[in-house]
């Protein structure tokens, strides 16, 4: 009986700590950058919110213009919430409830810079209108509705005067969001003909489509190549041409001189471009005042490199979750963490019972 007794204990300990173990909440993850609204900064007020699933899962209210969260390590930032179901999903972002066109993963413990924009040509999620909303969980279901974004995949109509000066911002990106676009308020776009533009557009260029670079060259393609169209394009003053590169390309790459360069058909050579280096949102980006073909170079030096692209379907910004790491099925260290605590508590219930038979 006294051995059935002190199996039955230890075995009611066990179980209680595995179960404790499994019901600790993952660790939240943290977003701080810049957050925009129709090209421009978003004012001080501004209600940024993260949600999984419909569900609000963190807020935030900007206190300055342009910015929410801070990237220092003790700053405030935008909590995004979960739990060991949540791991891998996409996390959507509202800025004072339209969404905007950027996501991430659900990672625990995960932080990072994640710049924001949307486009108030539509409407997010709100609770007036007939629609309604309801708690669940651990946030607020938000209303269903079509996602408006500052970033206009592939394509983006251009509003202009009758002399091809752009009377509203314009942003456009690939649809793998590796390259963005952006034409500003108050820049003459005009098209091969002269006339005034009505609609830019980017896509992304194959690595077999990429003209070759010339023998001897001190450059190498870096993977990533885009062609803005249509062709004939100009404009006064330039616009920006925007490469975002993956953490793992990043770290590769942050060494490297990279360059980025327009290929001239008629020379069947490709021309440099001064660029401006951010390693806060891993992007390079160039002046352009016509369109082509551009492409992301490395220099020489580092052309012996390795070079990867990311993984088809990834979103910029996302990080996927190590195997074995925070959210992911692997064995629950928390739960081993306590097995010394457990021979502690099971040796002293077989020590009083040996001193109470000794008696």
């Amino acid at each position: 009986m006294e051995r059935t007794g002190t199996a039955v204990i230890t075995l009611v300990l066990l179980c209680a700590l595995v179960s404790w173990a499994w019901a600790i909440p993952a660790l939240p993850c943290a977003f701080h950058g810049s957050v925009a609204i129709d090209g421009n900064p978003a004012p001080a007020g501004t209600t940024v919110a993260a949600l999984i699933d419909g569900e609000t899962r963190g807020e935030i209210t900007t206190t300055e213009i342009g910015k929410y969260g801070d990237y220092a390590e003790l700053g405030d930032k935008l909590v995004v919430g979960g739990d060991g179901e949540d791991a891998g999903k996409t996390i959507r972002f509202t800025v004072n409830g339209v969404y905007a066109g950027e996501t991430a993963t659900f990672t625990a413990g995960d932080g990072r810079r994640l710049d924001l924009s949307v486009s108030t040509g539509g409407s997010g999620p709100s609770s007036g209108g007939g629609g309604s909303s309801s708690a669940s969980g651990s946030g607020t279901t938000a209303q269903s509705t079509t996602p408006t974004t500052g970033q206009t995949p592939g394509a983006g109509e251009l509003r202009t005067t009758s002399t091809g000066t752009v009377t509203r911002s314009v942003t456009v990106t690939t649809e793998d969001r590796i390259c963005t676009l952006a034409v500003a308020s108050g820049v003459a776009a005009t098209g091969a003909d002269g006339k005034p533009l009505r609609e830019v557009a980017v896509e992304t260029v194959n690595e077999d489509a990429v003209p070759p670079v010339p023998d001897g060259a001190t450059y190498a393609f870096a993977g990533r190549a885009v062609k803005c169209e249509p062709a004939g394009a100009v404009f006064s003053p330039a616009v920006t041409l925007t490469f975002t590169l993956s953490e793992e390309e990043w770290s590769h790459l942050r060494a490297a001189d990279l360059s980025v360069r327009w290929y001239d058909a008629a020379a069947g050579e490709w021309v440099d471009l001064p660029v401006e280096e951010d390693a806060a949102t891993r992007t390079v980006t160039a002046k352009v005042s016509h369109f082509s073909v551009f492409a992301l170079f490395i220099g020489e030096t580092a052309s012996s490199q390795a070079v990867e692209t990311p993984l088809a379907g990834a979103s910029v910004g996302e990080t996927g979750t190590p195997a074995g790491g925070p959210g992911s099925d692997s064995i629950p260290w928390v739960a081993l963490a306590g097995i010394p605590v457990l021979i502690v508590v099971v040796g002293a219930i077989y020590i009083r019972q040996r001193r109470k038979n000794s008696r």
